[in-house]
């Protein structure tokens, strides 16, 4: 990086952090960094970094917050990419190392939240945790959340690999069945199970899968029935559980390894259509709405106390520091 590229990069993070003290939605509240787009160039001003709330990534999160968390919900505020997620985070908190008059942010209700990715991601300044993969291995056993270590956590990683991976667990086959629209996957009605089989053969293909594979086996390494020799045995060795094995658990557990290390992203935003209609709203602010249906899928999970699901769980973790 250059020493230019450095100095806009500071003077990005800088730009957010104001933003975020100023905005007065976050006085007593929980504020939650995400990932997410942020204002071009030209459009960095208060009014643009004000949009930070209300990009997709803060617009999920806010809708699975749980329908009972009635009074001071978390602020969500999407910040970039993982990397600049964290610079703004640990910027703020050296912004708050002394009480600060200019400033509605409570560097003690301060979190982030990024998405686990096959590439590791360094955290720095001294955390607890000294990058995305060692707070991921903290954070979750198998497919559950370690709950007696959540709270620990002041950056959060996603369990699945992106917030994609959360559009398209097997819980949520009947949101897609009772969608307004009907969907489709390739042309079919949309089944989750042919999207898994997809992704399933296409993990020789997938140059980052196979870069980096150590990474990738380890995460996945509570299935001891899979083959991560090489990048071949691993698909085969998944194909034939998934096809054979009849138990819904087991099948399940299989998913979640899948989507542990398999990115999904262009099959939700590429191959997840509409069926043609003249009269289905632009596939962009369907894909959007179909979103925050899923987001309430998670606010509703999050009611049951004896819910597993990731999110839930973050909610129920952050509901603490209210």
């Amino acid at each position: 990086m250059s020493f230019q590229s450095k100095k806009e990069h500071e003077q990005l993070i800088e730009q957010q952090c104001q933003a975020i003290m100023k905005s007065t939605h976050i006085r007593n509240k929980i504020v939650v960094l995400c990932e997410g787009d942020i204002p071009t160039p030209g459009l960095r001003t208060v009014i643009g970094y004000q949009q930070l709330q209300k990009r997709p990534d803060a617009d999920f999160y806010t809708a699975c917050i749980p329908s009972s968390w009635t009074q001071k919900k978390p602020e969500f505020f999407s910040c970039g990419g993982r990397g600049n997620v964290l610079d703004t985070y640990f910027k703020l908190l050296e912004l708050h190392r002394e009480p600060r008059s200019d400033s509605y942010l409570d560097r003690n209700r301060l979190f982030a939240i990024v998405d686990l990715d096959l590439q590791v991601q360094p955290t720095g300044k001294d955390y607890l945790f000294p990058n995305t993969e060692a707070i991921f291995k903290s954070l979750y056993q198998g497919t559950k959340v370690n709950q007696q270590k959540a709270s620990q956590h002041r950056i959060w990683v996603t369990g699945l690999i992106y917030k994609e991976a959360y559009f398209l667990i097997p819980e949520l086959q009947p949101v897609f069945d009772d969608y307004s629209v009907p969907l489709t996957f390739n042309s079919q009605p949309l089944q989750l199970e042919n999207i898994y089989l997809a992704l399933g053969n296409d993990m020789d293909s997938d140059t980052n899968l196979m870069d980096n594979l150590t990474t990738a086996c380890e995460r996945i390494s509570y299935c001891t029935e899979l083959d991560c020799s090489s990048i071949n045995q691993l698909k085969s060795s998944w194909l034939t559980q998934f096809q054979s094995v009849t138990d819904k658990e087991q099948k399940d557990e299989l998913v979640y390894a899948l989507l542990m290390i398999k990115p999904v992203k262009k099959y939700w935003e590429e191959q997840t259509q509409p069926e043609p209609n003249p009269f289905n709203p632009p596939l962009e602010r369907l894909r959007d709405r179909l979103t925050l249906a899923i987001g309430h899928f998670y606010s509703t999970e999050g009611e049951k106390s004896d819910t597993e699901h990731h999110i839930p769980i973050f909610f129920k973790t952050l509901h603490q520091f209210v």
